[in-house]
């Protein structure tokens, strides 16, 4: 992953507009068995990153589903993950005004996440309910109109929070199929995000 700024009116590159280089080559090893007669499934995964910027970076996974009956199953998961901050998104979408971001990043955000998901499925109603857990390091934070100490035009600031957090997520999404050409869908969804203590 590359980015480079450039200025539209000027028709040439930007120095310094978030320029970075991600390079992420990475192995990936899974295993998988059942158990109790095929009703619980066992999912375990590792992934092994080599980034160029903030080096070896390792992201266990275990999965669980649990079949209570051919409708109704259960499935937990446990697992960490990472995210090499950008500023891509503030970015396309003209958030941004400023043609300057110094990047103070020396970790990456890592996510450790804790999740359960019940579920009924038939062949007219599915529904499933989840709880999802995140507890989250080296969260990144951008900071825009903040004075740039290379020059007197205001620049952006991108760099991690110290401290950690959490966020609580649950989701229901519930689907209807009214005729073989006609389905209903709806979702629910509430997010709660602080800092860890």
């Amino acid at each position: 992953m590359r980015s480079h700024g450039f200025s539209a009116a000027n028709n040439a590159n930007v120095k310094g507009v978030d320029n970075y280089r991600y390079r992420t080559p990475a192995v990936f090893l899974q295993a998988y068995r059942t158990y109790l007669e095929d009703r619980l499934e066992l999912n375990g995964s590792i992934r092994l990153d080599r980034h160029n910027v903030f080096g070896s970076i390792a992201s266990p996974r275990l999965n669980a589903l649990y079949h209570h009956t051919d409708e109704v199953s259960s499935r937990f998961s446990i697992g960490r993950g990472f995210r090499a901050p950008t500023s891509f998104f503030e970015q396309d979408h003209g958030i941004l005004d400023d043609i300057r971001i110094i990047r103070m990043l020396d970790k990456p955000g890592k996510s450790d996440n804790l999740s359960y998901a019940l579920s009924y499925a038939d062949e007219r109603l599915a529904v499933t309910s989840s709880y999802n857990y995140n507890r989250i390091h080296h969260m990144a934070t951008l900071t825009p109109g903040v004075a740039d100490p290379a020059g007197s035009t205001p620049c952006s600031r991108i760099r991690r929070i110290q401290s950690r957090c959490k966020a609580w997520i649950s989701i229901c999404p519930t689907s209807l199929r009214r005729a073989p050409w006609s389905a209903s869908a709806a979702s629910a969804f509430i997010m709660r995000l602080r800092p860890a203590r």
